[in-house]
This record gives structure tokens, C-alpha cells and sequence, in this order.
């Protein structure tokens, strides 16, 4: 028998209801259990698991009430026998799906709203008990349609809103109400159509609270009781629980830890010292892969060697052969993934999972005494389609030709040696996971350093060209084919996207484009990464500056400036979204960027993949919390509209508990990231493929970062950036791509938005200029 009251919680493919979840849990004390609305057939519903439950709550979705495909099982619930009653609250398409049961019309909004704030006013019902009805309620709403109550209705208005509709033609307005919140007067059943989980909400606990009074002062009068059967309750759980199981950390081998050293004080900080040292290794024909912390808020960067023989390299492709994992040792050259090995149900999430952990388990006994997040493990890329679990890759157009190994969508190497900057306390570490045994490698790395940083801060930075054709000495040589999106297709793009949130099927979409730079291949040069990165570095300076080079079929130079997610040994997830973008010229001024960035349309962005990545949070984390709303901060070439959201691991310091999640579990079930693709994320990204003619993003709108041994991550999400595919090469020319996009909402300009796909576009492009 169980103590604790249940809710059933019903979602829609929404990506704001695991914040309902948390909310309901909060407002009520009772436990949550959320499965989606196809999950399971009505009859097993009402029949076997509905007695189990002291309420359900309908959350929001995508789509309309009025689309079987849309609302599953929602329309049953409506219709219980009088015996299998149960308390019942909608919201938006839950409640939208109350109205529409009983007689009432589905339409859509003259003027969707997505994100945005409004003012609700109430009647004063003992749903919103103890809310002052005389102050209208500040609540998000995310809808396109919107209920009426039929003529003759048994649904009981309780609140409303008032839209204002301009007639552009006339120039003249009028107001009409919009039914915002809604009873039964016979059956237990409420909702809204706001949203009350959202974190711009007000009320939304008090709301949750009165409904939960309202249900159990229901079933008492009605002598209605759950009938809780613990195998039954563990069967819906494990069967339907949208919650996923945590990722096999299972030490299957052991792992000899040993964290090696040398450290070097730079009395004189030079901040191109991490660049400078990375020429000088190129020099030697030491091959290297950087995370630069070019820009605030960085403060590590790292330089982590591959060896030839030695470096483990990890390879996975979603269009050839999925089921196979591939590992092989760095060569120096490029390598073709052969004899892969089989992945078991867990994929390569849970073949990453288990590699790893050994390692950690290992390092727990050994004390970071450096203090940096990274002192070796996994560095690489996570492609934009791996994580699609309904959009295969394999329904995109492919880019490599004649049965070319296509490439990674997993590319990561297994760091050992690295070198750290401490740009905060101005130090410099020389790291080996590997006993050297006296072998002089330290002597070696230490007498490369020393003699990079005498000379002189500029001496470098001065010599890279303005753009990489500097470095092609042939004053003849071709100019790069630069090939960008069409103008009018994009356009036409934008307005068949805003016709989608029309309809209901997302609130904000994250349109993107990519653009290919065939440079010239002449006899005495062709353009390396290397040199590339270094006009990057100089012309577009960024926290999250990358160079991923592994001869493994693709090439990754990035200067992000959006952190997608970090953990840390004390269990905290951070995610940094960036949404709102204005370019930086001699007429914008800090407070001029903030006052177009505080604009109804800027805010309503942000504000939807907040409440998105909350969600994602709150599927795994414990005291999901807001550090940051929507900051303005400077970059190189633009303002952007910043937040910080932070949630708590669970973290054990004496065991290795295979049953909780780590922050690679949150990685993982956060893919691909939401300020990527809109909201909610699945149908988003799925009219996203439509809208982007079918065209792979790849490495474009992925992450890239890195997962030490000591159970530390960060990654960013690979914007601003520049990166080519092995498959795509041909003799007499070198093909780059730089994807660019930006988030459409019904308040977007089409120009606009173009306009902003191009800034975002040149803050790459410009190195090839």
C-alpha cells in the first residue's frame, strides 16, 4: 500500500511538461508520473492504470484537438463512464481538448501568441482561491488556437484575456476575450489555457494547489479511492514512463589511474599564448586538437596532443552501418573505420557510458590537484541528427557520393597528454594520464613552452593575414566560390514556418541555411585547419573556440559563443542559451542593443527555450533553477540576449551508483539543442527537415566539447563556425561549409530574419574574405 497520492500526468510531445510535472510535485506533494498520449491504447488505459491514480493532468502539445494524431488518448478521458470518473486539469492543448469534448469550437487566434506575457483576468472561482482577483495574473501563453464554449455548454468560464486585433488595411483596432481557464459544472474537470509552468508565470503553485483541494474534497465526497497494485504501478512506469533509464555505468575492466604534472607560473600573461604555443607544436609536427577560451566567460583552454599509436579515436555514423561502434589509434593520416564492433541496446550513448566509466571510477582515488574541469578524457564533436531518435538520418538527402564512407556523427579522441592555461591564476600545466617513465616527454613539452613564451605577445597575431587567402603566396590565385543560401527561397521558407505556428504545430521554429567556400588548391598550397583557425581567432574571438582535426573524415573549426551544457564534480548542470542577436557597429551602443533586445519578439525567443531547457532539465534534475533571465552580453561582432539555467545531480562520493544519472545522462537526453530547434523540439525538428529541403545539418547545430576522467563536461553548441567532410573533397578544390539560421516566431520580419541569418552567417564567412 502505498502512502503517497498519484498523479497521472499525460503529454502531448510537448517540451514544457516535465516543468508541469515539477510544478504539480511541488503544489501538491503527490508523485508524478508522466507517459505520453499514443503510449498506451484507452481500454489498457482506463482499465488497468487509470484506478492507480488520484487525479490526471492533460498537458499542452503541438497540433490541434480536432487531429486524432495529435491527442491519442486524450478524448477517452472525456468520455469516462460515470464509475471510472476521475479529477481531470487541462492546460492549453489539454484544456483546449476539455472544451472541444463538450460541445465547444476550436479556432484559430487572429494573432497567435508564443512566449509572450499577458494579463489574465478571473471570476474569482476556488480555482484561483487566494489570488487577488481584482489584479489581472501575469501568465505565458504558447497557443495559435484557442476554445469557445458552445451555446448551451456545460463548461463554466473562469477566465479570460483580452487580444488586441489590428486591421492593417483600415488602420483601426478592436478587442475580443479569449477563454483562458474553464470548468465542468457536473464532472471534476478544469483547466487553463495558459501555461502555468512557465518560469514567467505567476500563481501557477496556487492554481495546482486549489485544483488538488478541489479533487480529493471530490473524491471524498464521492467515496472514490485509488486502488494502488505495486506490480501494475511498476509495469506503467517501466512500459510508458516518458522518464529514461539511466545510462549502464558498469565498470566491466579496470583502470590504472595517474594524474602527472608539471606546472609553469606566466608572471606575464600573454592571452595569445595558447595560440602561440599551438603554432609552435604545429612546427614540430606535434598534432593537436584546441577548446580556446578566446573570450570571457572561458577561463581554461586546452591543447590536447594526439599521438600517432597512441591517442584512442571513437567514431560513430547514423548512415552507415548504425549499429557499429568504431575505434581505432591515431595514425596522423586519414583513416577509413574498419571492424567495428556491435552496440548493444544501449547504442553508442551506452557504449560512451561504459567506456568512460573505468576512468572515472578509477580517478575518484586521485585529487584534481590543477583544479581545471578537463585534465584528459573524451574531446570531440556530437553531429545535430544523432540524437533524433524519431527523425533518422537516414531520411535526409546524403552528401557523400558513390558509397563514400559518409562522416562522423560521433567523433571524439581519448586525450592522455594535454596542455592547460589558466588564464584566472596565469599558470600553465603540462598533464600525462600516462606513467612517462622518465622518457623526457615533460622536458621536451616544458623546453617548447618556455621558448614560445619569450617571445614576443604580438609577434604572431600580427603575422596572421585578415583573411586565410593571405596565406596563398600566388597574387593569381582564384578568389574562393562562395556559394550562399538564395534569398527568396529562405524568405519563402520563413513565411511557409510562420504558417506552421499558425496552425499549432510549433511556437517557434530555428531556421537555418548553410553556405560552401570552395578554395583553390594550387600546387604549392592548400589551406590546413590550422591556418584557418588562426584567422578565425583574430577576426572572431570566442569562449568556445575549437579545432577538431582527427583524420576521420571531417574537420571541425569553431569559434561558438553559446555554451549548450556543463557539469561539475558538485553535480551542477549549467546550460547558457543565446537567443536575440544585434550586430555590433559604431552606432549601437551597449544600451541601444538592450533596448532592441527587450522587445516583445527578442524576449518571447528566449523565454521558449528557457521554459524548453528547463523541461529537459527537469526529466532527470532535482531544483531545476534560473541564475540568469535573458541578459544582454558583448561579443566580438554582436550583443546577444543570454540565460543561465542550473540544475542539481545527484552526486555520491563514496560509490559508483549505476541507478543515478550523470551529466552525461543529461547531455544526452537534451540533444540536439533546443536554441536549434525550437519548441516543442520532436515536431519542431520534424518540420524542420521539411522546411530545410531534407538537408543534413551535421556537424552544424551539434555540440562540441569534451567529458573527463574526473566526470567533468562542457559543451557548446557549434554555431559561427566553419567545418568540411572528407566526402566532399575533390582534387582541384577545398570545400568548407558555415551554417547560419535564426529563430522564427509569428512576430518575425522575413527581412529580418534574413538580415540576422546574415550576421550570424559573416561572423565566420569573414575569415575566408
Amino acid at each position: 500500500m502505498s502512502s503517497t497520492q498519484k498523479i497521472l500526468l499525460i503529454d502531448s510531445y510537448d517540451s514544457f511538461s516535465l516543468n508541469l510535472s515539477t510544478l504539480i510535485e511541488n503544489a501538491t506533494g503527490a508523485e508524478v508520473v508522466t507517459i505520453h498520449s499514443d503510449s498506451v491504447d484507452s481500454g489498457l488505459l482506463i482499465s488497468r492504470y487509470l484506478p492507480l491514480f488520484d487525479a490526471v493532468v492533460i498537458g499542452p502539445g503541438p497540433g490541434s484537438p480536432d487531429n486524432p494524431e495529435d491527442v491519442g488518448v486524450l478524448p477517452s478521458l472525456f468520455a469516462l463512464e460515470e464509475r471510472d470518473l476521475i479529477p481531470i486539469f487541462g492546460v492549453c492543448l489539454g484544456f483546449q481538448s476539455l472544451v472541444l469534448a463538450f460541445g465547444g469550437k476550436i479556432a484559430r487566434l487572429p494573432e497567435p501568441k508564443h512566449g509572450q506575457v499577458d494579463f489574465i483576468r478571473h471570476s474569482g472561482d476556488d480555482l484561483f482561491k487566494g489570488i487577488d482577483k481584482a489584479i489581472p495574473v501575469e501568465s505565458v501563453r504558447y497557443h495559435s488556437l484557442h476554445a469557445t464554449p458552445g451555446e448551451v455548454s456545460p463548461i463554466q468560464s473562469l477566465g479570460w484575456t483580452t487580444d488586441i486585433i489590428s486591421d492593417k488595411e483600415t488602420g483601426t483596432s478592436s478587442n475580443i476575450d479569449i477563454l483562458m481557464a474553464g470548468k465542468h459544472q457536473t464532472f471534476p474537470f478544469w483547466g487553463v489555457q495558459y501555461h502555468p509552468e512557465s518560469i514567467c508565470s505567476l500563481h501557477g503553485d496556487a492554481v495546482f494547489k486549489n485544483f488538488w483541494d478541489m479533487a480529493n474534497a471530490w473524491r471524498t465526497e464521492n467515496n472514490r479511492n485509488s486502488v494502488f497494485d505495486p506490480e501494475v504501478y511498476q509495469e506503467l512506469k517501466s512500459l510508458h514512463s516518458i522518464k529514461p533509464n539511466p545510462l549502464p555505468r558498469t565498470v566491466e575492466s579496470v583502470y590504472h589511474a595517474s594524474l602527472n604534472y608539471d606546472s609553469i607560473d606566466l608572471n606575464q600573461y600573454n592571452p595569445h599564448l595558447t595560440v602561440q604555443i599551438c603554432d609552435e607544436l604545429t612546427n614540430q609536427n606535434q598534432h593537436f586538437t584546441l577548446l580556446n577560451s578566446a573570450a570571457h566567460p572561458g577561463r581554461w583552454s586546452i591543447i590536447g596532443l594526439l599521438e600517432p599509436g597512441q591517442t584512442n579515436c571513437i567514431t560513430y555514423y547514423t548512415t552507415h552501418n548504425p549499429n557499429l561502434v568504431y575505434t581505432h589509434k591515431y595514425t596522423g593520416h586519414k583513416v577509413t573505420p574498419t571492424n567495428g564492433t556491435e552496440l548493444d541496446e544501449s547504442g553508442i550513448w551506452g557504449y560512451l557510458s561504459k567506456y568512460m566509466a573505468p576512468k572515472i571510477q578509477a580517478f575518484k582515488s586521485i585529487e584534481n590537484t590543477i583544479g581545471a574541469s578537463f585534465c584528459g578524457g573524451l574531446v570531440g564533436y556530437i553531429s545535430y541528427e544523432v540524437s533524433q531518435e524519431k527523425n533518422p538520418a537516414s531520411l535526409l538527402k546524403p552528401l557523400s557520393k558513390n558509397g563514400e564512407i559518409p562522416y562522423p556523427d560521433v567523433n571524439l579522441v581519448d586525450i592522455e597528454r594535454l596542455l592547460i592555461v589558466d588564464s584566472q591564476d596565469k599558470k600553465l600545466y603540462i598533464v600525462s594520464l600516462i606513467d612517462e617513465k622518465e622518457n623526457g616527454w615533460f622536458t621536451k613539452i616544458k623546453s617548447i613552452v618556455n621558448a614560445t613564451i619569450k617571445k614576443p605577445a604580438d609577434e604572431l597575431i600580427d603575422s596572421i593575414p585578415s583573411s586565410c587567402m593571405g596565406y596563398f603566396k600566388d597574387s593569381t590565385v582564384a578568389k574562393p566560390k562562395v556559394e550562399i543560401p538564395n534569398k527568396a527561397h529562405y524568405i519563402q521558407r520563413i513565411l511557409e514556418a510562420q504558417e506552421e505556428l499558425r496552425a499549432g504545430n510549433s511556437y517557434e521554429l530555428c531556421l537555418t541555411a548553410q553556405t560552401t567556400i570552395t578554395l583553390p588548391v594550387t600546387p604549392t598550397y592548400k589551406l590546413t585547419p590550422w591556418d584557418l583557425y588562426k584567422v578565425l581567432y583574430k577576426k572572431n574571438p570566442a569562449p568556445y573556440s575549437c579545432l577538431m582535426d582527427f583524420q576521420t573524415g571531417s574537420t571541425l573549426v569553431g569559434s561558438s559563443p553559446e555554451r549548450f551544457m556543463s557539469w561539475n564534480k558538485e553535480g551542477i548542470c549549467e546550460f547558457r542559451p543565446i537567443k536575440g542577436t544585434v550586430k555590433k557597429s559604431p552606432t549601437v551602443t551597449f544600451e541601444s542593443a538592450s533596448a532592441i533586445l527587450n522587445t516583445p519578439k527578442e524576449r518571447g525567443e528566449n523565454l521558449m527555450i528557457v521554459d524548453l531547457i528547463r523541461h529537459d532539465l527537469n526529466t532527470l534534475l532535482k531544483n531545476v533553477r534560473l541564475e540568469k533571465l535573458m541578459g544582454v552580453e558583448e561579443y566580438e561582432t554582436v550583443y546577444q540576449l543570454v540565460s543561465v539555467i542550473q540544475g542539481d545531480l545527484k552526486v555520491e562520493e563514496e560509490s559508483h551508483n549505476v541507478d543515478q544519472y550523470g551529466g552525461f545522462d543529461v547531455l544526452v537526453h537534451s540533444l540536439p539543442p533546443g536554441s536549434m530547434t525550437g519548441a516543442p523540439k520532436i515536431r519542431s525538428v520534424e518540420i524542420l527537415h521539411e522546411l530545410e529541403d531534407l538537408n543534413p545539418r551535421g556537424i552544424y547545430s551539434g555540440v562540441s566539447g569534451y567529458w573527463s576522467v574526473f566526470d567533468e563536461g562542457d559543451w557548446s553548441v557549434v554555431i559561427r563556425s566553419a567545418f568540411k567532410y572528407d566526402c566532399e573533397q575533390t582534387e582541384g578544390g577545398d570545400m568548407w561549409r558555415i551554417g547560419a539560421g535564426g529563430a522564427i516566431t509569428i512576430l518575425s520580419d522575413p527581412q529580418d530574419e534574413w538580415d540576422e541569418m546574415s550576421i550570424k552567417l559573416s561572423s565566420a564567412l569573414q575569415a575566408f574574405e
